[in-house]
């Protein structure tokens, strides 16, 4: 599984998913009077905020496609899968870029076009 949480989801998750941690822990506890079931599902939901902030992995934004890194976008170039093939001018070497799960692999073919 790719990292596809960053930027304010990564932030949001870790602080948040703290907050609610504490919040369950204090539950439990009887510092706060929610309850203990309040507690324990305050707890599970921090800590797979925070464990998904941390790792920057979440199976349900994967599973719907959502990724919120930084990563650049390029026009014309397919989101999970395919190949795109430029040539630039002035240059006669084939560019050719694989997108597999969202990667990018350049593979450089060098050879003549008769430019």
């Amino acid at each position: 599984m790719d990292k596809h949480i960053g930027g304010i989801d990564w932030a949001g998750r870790i602080v948040h998913g703290a907050i609610v941690v504490i919040a369950g822990i204090a539950a439990l506890t009887g510092y706060w009077a929610a309850g203990a079931v309040i507690g324990g599902v305050g707890l599970l939901v921090g800590v797979i905020l925070f464990v998904t902030g941390t790792t920057q992995k979440c199976p349900i934004n994967e599973a719907v496609g959502i990724d919120t890194t930084d990563r650049k976008k390029v026009a014309g170039y397919p989101a999970n899968g395919g190949t795109v093939s430029e040539i630039r001018s002035g240059d006669s070497t084939l560019h050719t870029s694989t997108i597999t799960n969202g990667k990018t692999q350049n593979r450089p073919e060098h050879g003549h076009f008769g430019v």
